[in-house]
């Protein structure tokens, strides 16, 4: 995935004198802000990050670039700038939820349905074969104060669900795959949006992150 392309709405007018940028739409366009553009490119390279740099992608968005945010808030109130104290208030939320992110309690876990149990992601793990639609959950799962509405921590709203998809599953052990189950009957339902705790994830793995293949899982 590569990084969003920025665009100057002065140079990229339609015939119909609209932004291609942003779809055509007849509003005026806001080119993001200095600090919102770095916060978008390093969003799609943590989603597309593989073997663990993706959650040190987060972590230096949430820790360094934040950080340096929220220094100059904070600055920028000790002098008396207007609006730092309000910045200052929705950088820190945002530092909270993307920690939450990281840490990955429901709701804000990732959840990879075609992966079993014991292979489930404890906490932000973006695998590289695993769909973009469903590492961006965590990020939708709260909106924040003023934001926009059922996009969570994102600008905006993505046209994307985790309703349960078209097809069924082949055989899939239980005790593996108990998604995929109800009441002891395999239904197959390719089903996206459920939610487990850490403690429930790591239930059944060894103490150096393997399976237990001995292990069985109860009450899910």
């Amino acid at each position: 995935m590569q990084p969003l392309p920025s665009h100057n709405p002065q140079t990229t007018r339609t015939h119909r004198g609209r932004c291609a940028g942003c779809g055509g739409g007849r509003r005026p366009h806001r080119p993001a802000s200095a600090g919102e553009r770095p916060a978008a490119e390093r969003l799609q390279q943590l989603l597309a990050a593989a073997f663990g740099r993706g959650r040190q992608c987060l972590e230096a968005l949430t820790h360094s670039y934040l950080g340096d945010w929220i220094t100059r808030q904070q600055d920028g109130l000790a002098h008396g700038e207007p609006g730092a104290e309000g910045h200052l208030a929705a950088v820190l939320e945002l530092k909270v939820r993307l920690s939450a992110i990281t840490e990955g309690e429901p709701p804000h876990d990732l959840f990879i349905r075609w992966k079993h149990f014991h292979d489930q992601p404890l906490g932000w793990q973006p695998g590289p074969n695993d769909a973009v639609r469903l590492n961006v959950r965590p990020f939708m799962a709260d909106d924040l104060p003023g934001g926009k509405k059922a996009a969570g921590i994102l600008r905006t709203k993505p046209n994307i669900h985790w309703r349960k998809d078209r097809g069924k599953e082949p055989i899939k052990e239980e005790k593996l795959f108990p998604w995929f189950w109800i009441d002891s009957k395999l239904t197959g339902e390719r089903v996206n949006d459920r939610h487990f705790s850490l403690a429930l994830k790591q239930t059944g793995r060894k103490p150096n992150g393997t399976q237990d293949d001995d292990d069985a899982f109860t009450g899910l």
